[in-house]
């Protein structure tokens, strides 16, 4: 079973990196946010697979935290574009 959330992880992390790029090179401010969110969902997915694999609670109430606090900085771009323009 170890070896499946290895894979599992793998896979995540590559994930990432494509997100990561589209962060740096997004065309827009709307795309760089967008994936600032999709990193905050891996992140939030890679902490439950190690949480799961590892049993440890801590890493889930950690993931759980941030799944909760990612939607306020979506909220708070919002608001700011709607500001600007």
């Amino acid at each position: 079973m170890t070896v499946f959330y290895n894979i599992i992880i793998c896979v995540l992390i590559l994930t990432l990196a494509l997100g990561f790029i589209r962060v740096v090179k997004g065309p827009t401010s709307t795309d760089r946010m967008l994936s600032t969110q999709l990193l905050g969902t891996i992140c939030v997915a890679i902490l439950i697979v190690l949480s799961v694999s590892n049993q440890n609670e801590i890493l889930l109430n950690i993931a759980l935290t941030l799944a909760l606090l990612s939607p306020i900085s979506l909220i708070a771009y919002i608001h700011i574009k709607k500001a600007k323009d």
